[in-house]
């Protein structure tokens, strides 16, 4: 798997395991998660559980709708920890 999972005592940080295509990046690493295996763990894992998320791969291109389709795949991504953190997205 690309990137890292680090385990601390009841906590978690993610870093850097998506999979290549769905967010513009300056280098690429197969075998990353999907997104909707992204989306699942973050559902289902206790927000407070959660030390920290790190989605920096996202590298702006210039094709505006490849940059807003991979920040809507981040968002996504990431609401169930918004929702259950009581963020409301935008």
């Amino acid at each position: 798997m690309s990137g890292s999972v680090t385990l601390m005592p009841s906590r978690i940080w993610h870093r850097d395991v998506l999979e290549p295509g769905y967010v513009p990046a300056a280098y690429a690493v197969e075998c990353g998660l999907l997104p909707e295996t992204l989306r699942g763990i973050f559902e289902r894992i206790p927000a407070q559980q959660i030390a920290g998320i790190e989605l920096a791969e996202f590298e702006a291109s210039l094709d505006e709708a490849k940059d807003a389709a991979a920040l809507k795949f981040m968002m996504d991504a990431v609401l169930p920890l918004l929702i259950a953190s009581g963020i409301r997205a935008p």
